[in-house]
């Protein structure tokens, strides 16, 4: 082959070489901006959900619906999260997932916990109500109040122990937000000041239910 041709043909295929590999490193460049995108867009709406959430951390019943709502979405959101190519970006996936992951807890958790206190408050008005109308004081009547007060020590505890699963949730996030930090990217996390208020809500919240309890036990049963 002649030294001309040869080389010319040589330099044809590093040309080519270099040209296909620009064009996947512009593929992937591209490809790792649409994950960016889409990851931080699913931050924004767990975040979105997590804020309506805290709103309403000491709401009554009538807000199941909304939390499970919310609940669902982000478990969608996780899903979503876990699909995405993460060899793209490792760094920001794994810093999305693990703040979807927290805000899914939470709002398990606070779910939980409004089921927990719903129970526990039903129990304390039947019990009161149960000792308001006493008449003769049978047997039966004291058995029935020394159930209800057994089955409102249970369902106490089943509340502190939700309660006490959603105080963890409040730390986790604040310290899950954090992962956004050396990333160098603008991701709409939960505010401090907006969770350690609504953890200052639902610990004086808490408190009360604790205090009804204990004012509970104190309801005459005699033996």
């Amino acid at each position: 082959m002649d030294a001309r041709v040869f080389v010319k043909a040589t330099a044809t295929v590093v040309v080519l070489a270099l040209l296909a590999a620009a064009a996947w490193w512009g593929y992937r460049a591209v490809k790792r901006s649409e994950l960016q995108t889409a990851a931080l867009e699913l931050v924004q709406e767990s975040t979105s959900r997590l804020h309506e959430a805290l709103g309403l951390i000491t709401a009554g019943s009538e807000i199941r619906t909304r939390l499970e709502q919310n609940y669902d979405a982000v478990q969608e959101g996780v899903r979503k999260i876990q699909a995405l190519d993460e060899s793209l970006d490792p760094a920001l996936v794994r810093a999305c997932e693990a703040y979807l992951t927290d805000v899914d807890a939470f709002l398990r958790r606070q779910i939980d916990s409004h089921k927990a206190r719903d129970a526990l408050r039903a129990d304390i008005g039947e019990l009161a109500a149960h000792i308001r109308a006493a008449g003769d004081r049978s047997g039966d009547w004291i058995k029935r109040a020394l159930e209800l007060k057994s089955r409102m020590e249970k369902d106490f505890f089943d509340y502190r122990f939700a309660a006490g699963g959603l105080d963890k949730s409040f730390g986790a996030l604040l310290e899950t937000r954090k992962g956004f930090d050396p990333l160098g990217v603008r991701a709409s996390v939960v505010g401090e000041p907006l969770l350690g208020e609504a953890q200052q809500h639902m610990q004086a919240a808490t408190a009360r239910l604790a205090a009804e309890v204990e004012a509970a036990r104190k309801l005459p049963v005699p033996r």
